[in-house]
């Protein structure tokens, strides 16, 4: 996974709510990205996470984790999300 790339997110254990995002950044040791959000999901809440919402009506989603193959989580919530890459 690269930034640029699309992939698929969703809380885990649901990834029957996964939605399309495109990755606007990846940091260099793999532990944070930036996430624009293709659509609003179902599981989207504003209030519970590290959620920005654009004048542009993007979302961005800004998650963190410990270590490479570990959960991502949101900073605020502490909710765990699934990254996955998308196939072309």
């Amino acid at each position: 996974m690269r930034t640029g790339d699309t992939v698929w997110v969703h809380p885990n254990s649901e990834d029957r709510c996964a939605m399309a995002a495109h990755v606007d950044l990846l940091s260099a040791n793999g532990k944070s990205i930036a996430l624009r959000l293709h659509e609003k999901p179902s599981w989207f809440r504003i209030a519970d996470g590290a959620f920005l919402h654009k004048d542009d009506g993007r979302i961005e989603m800004l998650l963190l984790r410990d270590s490479v193959g570990a959960p991502w989580v949101d900073t605020v919530s502490g909710l765990e999300y699934e990254i996955s890459e998308a196939k072309p």
